[in-house]
């Protein structure tokens, strides 16, 4: 894996550094006057410790306990409380300064225009020197500053990118300063120290751009002659070097194992996050980190060790996930020691373990603890059950969309036995000195941070309480225990990974793509790891929709098919979340009814279903109830979406809808010889109301009354056509005298 990781690492980083215009700043750089800090972006973080967490989250009431994924914490450490290291300023020694170990800087483009992406290599120290972390520091001509983070690294060489998008980011660049930290103290160099130049434009070029030199000619010979023995040999699986007859020959090499073996430049391409052709074709690395160690305890009770218990279930998790296909696991620990004694304690160990696991191709990173309260200051038996710390959605957001995922199907194994689900959750730190380079705030816990600015999402598996009995007993006191949680553990990985125990080999030839498994050609139906696939009878995967017989699917460009809702070809559909069928007819998602055709796809506006008019959303397709205004009519809509005609009564009120379009009716109508009047609004009038003059008078259902009427306080009359009548009047042959101003009798 590591083996072909340099091949893949040497084909790309050389098709960078030889393929472009711009030559190699490179110096055997003089030694820099260097300030030294400590390294703040670990140091400054509480222990990833839950024991130490627990002595906050006590004292939470019981009815807080629970946790839900919208929560942003659960029982960790005040930031105010957390254990930051002030820095000291580390004297200068003239004569003591160190030899900066800087071997050359390379920048791809010296102009470019955007959108483009410009990279940097740096060549630092010799092959197996490990470093914690690496920032250029670049400055713009106006003054405002950029810092870049490594994106990949093999060796010790370290590639950072940077993408310009928009005009406004037009100017010249430069690079000024390196920051190098390791064993958790950062040094900062200046490039004009080591007399390298690093400057590039973006829609701009600048003077002196054409006649850019290397330093000198012995420095230009020594990374031509570097770079020319990179460019022309891979690394085989066996750790031989096989030269090639040209720079091409070597990046062809490359692409064949791309082809066939692929662990470190698996692109996070689709919703789980990990690139589905590098999971069939190759082997995906998982990280499992032990959490804490000899130097940094965990929790301890009913005679039982956080750390020692940790590493129990990372083997376990291990020794199951290496019964399945195309996948390697790297341990950042395999004893109780503690794998990087020269990094500090807690932050900086933590930080060293994720830049190692990214190292070595680590496309997810899974750190195992266990959790704990205080029983001397809550009820322990109170307390329990699994939960899941994510990374947070500020910078890298995609990184903690995958980290949920992965922590869903890990969460959802645990709880299947029989542990209490307390839900996943993120942190996110309150200090303002401890930004993402997108200036928003880091997460809380170590694990996250280190692991987000390697792009890995980062997880911490929080497997059950050490203090409760009942997670004891279930789970923690045993090694069949404990051996469950590490398969179940296992168990969700695979899911999110798409893993299969069975031996799958995927083929292309010729456009069409065929799955084998156990060497065996599949045809049919065929769930292979997470997910289902079909195969037509010669073996081909298929996409798209496919009719099979009892109903209709979906296979994305994967060949996996699809569940829930999905926007295919700009249109809307809804498969299924059991069986991926395809739906048709209304269908009730959350916050709203919608209707698909009987081609699957979602309707919109005024639609004739089943010989009644129906109006959906010309936006989101919900189907409407009430009243709507349509173009040049108002109509109502029942409870079922079915538009309304004739005479309704709608609340308190009775409306009347023309009997073939549908339209809201205003005025006078009337029907089986009751007369309403339907006002602006559509409603009936009700009650004593002046109209055109006269007083009229409609009972509660908005009839018009004629006749005596008794209103309460009086008696009046209102003649055939419903209006109040006044003074002397002969009714039905006797006379009678009306008030001539109320119409009382």
């Amino acid at each position: 894996m590591k083996n072909w990781l340099k091949k893949c690492s040497v084909a790309l980083l050389v098709l960078s550094m030889i393929g472009t215009t711009m030559p190699v700043y490179a110096a055997d750089a003089p030694a820099a006057e260097e300030q030294t800090t400590e390294y703040q972006q670990t140091e400054g973080k509480t222990s990833e410790s839950q024991a130490d967490e627990s002595l906050q989250q006590e004292e939470q009431p019981a009815e807080e306990e629970q946790t839900t994924k919208e929560q942003q914490s659960v029982g960790e450490n005040d930031q105010g409380e957390a254990a930051v290291q002030e820095h000291e300023e580390v004297p200068e020694q003239e004569d003591q300064t160190e030899q900066s170990r800087m071997n050359y800087a390379y920048v791809e483009s010296p102009y470019l225009e955007t959108p483009d992406t410009q990279r940097i290599v740096v060549s630092w120290g010799e092959e197996d020197e490990y470093i914690d972390q690496m920032v250029l520091h670049v400055r713009k001509d106006d003054d405002t500053w950029e810092d870049w983070y490594i994106s990949r690294s093999e060796g010790n060489l370290y590639l950072f990118e940077k993408y310009y998008e928009d005009e406004y980011q037009g100017g010249t660049y430069e690079v000024v300063s390196i920051s190098v930290t390791e064993i958790g103290e950062t040094t900062d160099y200046a490039l004009s120290d080591l007399g390298v130049e690093a400057r590039f434009g973006v829609n701009q070029e600048y003077d002196g751009i054409d006649e850019l030199q290397p330093i000198d000619e012995d420095q230009e010979a020594a990374v031509a002659e570097d770079a020319a023995n990179v460019s022309i040999s891979t690394i085989n699986e066996d750790g031989t070097i096989e030269e090639q007859n040209s720079i091409e020959d070597a990046l062809d090499a490359a692409r064949t194992d791309v082809l066939a073996s692929t662990p470190a430049m698996m692109s996070l391409d689709d919703d789980s996050g990990i690139s589905t052709q590098a999971a069939r074709s190759g082997k995906i690395v998982v990280a499992l980190d032990p959490g804490h160690d000899d130097r940094d305890a965990g929790a301890s009770y009913y005679g039982l060790k956080e750390e020692v218990l940790t590493l129990k279930i990372a083997n376990y998790c291990k020794a199951e996930l290496e019964q399945y296909y195309g996948v390697e696991v790297y341990m950042t620990r395999t004893s109780s020691a503690c794998p990087y004694p020269n990094a500090s304690p807690a932050g900086g160990c933590i930080t060293a373990r994720a830049n190692a696991a990214a190292k070595a191709g680590a496309k997810i990173f899974v750190s195992f603890h266990l959790n704990a309260v205080d029983p001397e200051k809550t009820d322990a038996e109170k307390v329990c059950g699994a939960e899941v710390i994510i990374p947070n959605f500020n910078w890298k957001a995609d990184v903690g969309v995958q980290g949920q995922d992965l922590a869903t199907k890990i969460l959802s194994e645990l709880t299947s036995l029989g542990l209490y689900n307390r839900g996943l959750y993120y942190k996110t730190g309150t200090d303002p000195k401890y930004k993402y380079p997108d200036g928003s705030l880091e997460d809380w816990f170590t694990v996250q941070v280190a692991n987000k600015y390697n792009g890995i999402p980062g997880i911490i598996v929080e497997h059950a309480f050490i203090t409760n009995s009942g997670d004891v007993n279930n789970v923690l006191n045993t090694e069949a225990g404990l051996k469950r949680l590490g398969v179940a553990d296992a168990t969700g990985i695979a899911n999110y990974l798409g893993l299969s125990k069975e031996k799958v080999e995927w083929k292309t030839a010729n456009g069409k793509t065929y799955c084998y498994i156990n060497d065996q050609k599949v045809t049919g139906e065929r769930r292979i790891g997470a997910n289902w696939y079909y195969f037509d009878g010669n073996g081909v995967m298929q996409t798209g929709f496919v009719n099979l017989g009892s109903k209709v699917v979906y296979y994305n460009s994967d060949g996996q098919m699809q569940y829930g809702e999905q926007k295919i070809n700009n249109a809307w559909y809804y498969f299924d979340t059991i069986t991926g069928a395809r739906t048709t007819g209304f269908y009730k998602l959350p916050g709203k009814t919608v209707y698909y055709g009987t081609d699957g796809k979602m309707r919109y506006g005024e639609q004739c279903i089943n010989g009644s008019w129906y109006y959906l959303n010309p936006i989101t397709g919900a189907r409407t109830t009430g009243f709507c205004n349509l173009p040049g009519k108002t109509v109502y809509y029942n409870t079922d979406g079915k538009m309304l005609y004739g005479e309704q009564k709608i609340g308190n009120y009775y409306y009347y809808f023309d009997p073939v379009f549908g339209t809201m009716y205003t005025g006078w109508k009337t029907i089986n010889k009751k007369t309403r009047l339907y006002q602006k609004n559509g409603q009936c009038v009700i009650g004593e109301s002046p109209i055109d003059g006269y007083w009229y008078y409609f009972d509660g259902n908005g009839v018009m009354q004629t006749g005596f009427v008794n209103l309460g306080d009086k008696t009046a009359y209102y003649n055939s056509a419903g209006q109040m009548q006044y003074g002397e009047q002969c009714i039905n042959g006797s006379w009678y005298y009306l008030n001539p101003i109320t119409g009382a009798r």
